[in-house]
């Protein structure tokens, strides 16, 4: 299977007291995810933030699952985590290609999980800041070396501009990646972005997400010895 999927939940647009309560997180956890919590290193988590960080894992999963299945409906509960890793500390994170823009604030760890649909084994790798959680999810360990990321904080909250924000700040990375192309984005029936250079598709896979003040992308190209450049390197701003 190939494919990207990401989310980002804005911790400060959440309602922490409806997050914490049975009727909410029965909706999004298993039995064994609820136990999980209180058995691990993750507990150093307030629990509101454990919920919207497996909702982030589990929302990314479906929407790379979506790509290979458009009418596949979100229900949280049928995307069973297989295991959680919390980091040590307040480690840092490594893994792809990112760009943080206007909202550099201290990460808290790179958590990595394991994602079981069905048959399907999926992995997920999580930042979480103070303000916000973000996960990218893949079907291969591996390709989380090959991953491209961005997230950007913005003013206005409306879809409208979310939707276009996201969009242009994708748009802008990959300018620097094919410099002179005609690059357009389209949508595919899952939902899935899909971007076409001088009216050709490109085969990248790709995945936007926003909430509330912010958007993210994600991305993995089809051959990085085509399309990296020596100008494109981590860039934290």
């Amino acid at each position: 299977m190939t494919g990207i999927g990401n989310d980002i939940v804005a911790l400060n647009a959440i309602n922490a007291r409806r997050a914490g309560t049975k009727q909410f997180y029965s909706h999004v956890l298993s039995s064994g995810e609820v136990d999980f919590y209180g058995n691990s290193a993750i507990a150093s988590m307030p629990f509101e933030n454990y919920v919207w960080l497996m909702w982030s894992v589990k929302e990314a999963a479906y929407k790379l699952l979506r790509q290979h299945d458009e009418t596949l409906l979100f229900a949280p509960v049928r995307i069973n985590i297989k295991a959680v890793q919390a980091p040590l500390g307040h480690s840092g994170f490594n893994f792809g290609r990112d760009t943080i823009e206007n909202c550099t604030l201290p990460c808290h760890g790179c958590y990595c999980s394991e994602v079981i649909s069905d048959t399907q084994t999926l992995y997920a790798r999580s930042i979480a800041y103070s303000t916000y959680i973000f996960t990218v999810v893949v079907a291969d360990v591996q390709m989380f070396n090959h991953v491209y990321w961005g997230i950007r904080s913005i003013a206005a909250t409306d879809h409208t501009c979310q939707s276009a924000e996201v969009r242009s700040f994708f748009l802008h990375r990959l300018t620097s990646m094919l410099p002179g192309a005609q690059l357009t984005l389209f949508k595919a029936p899952s939902g899935a972005p899909i971007l076409m250079k001088d009216d050709i598709e490109t085969g990248f896979r790709i995945s936007f997400s926003h909430h509330h003040q912010f958007i993210a992308y994600s991305f993995l190209i089809p051959s990085e010895r085509s399309y990296s450049s020596p100008g494109d390197r981590n860039v934290i701003r």
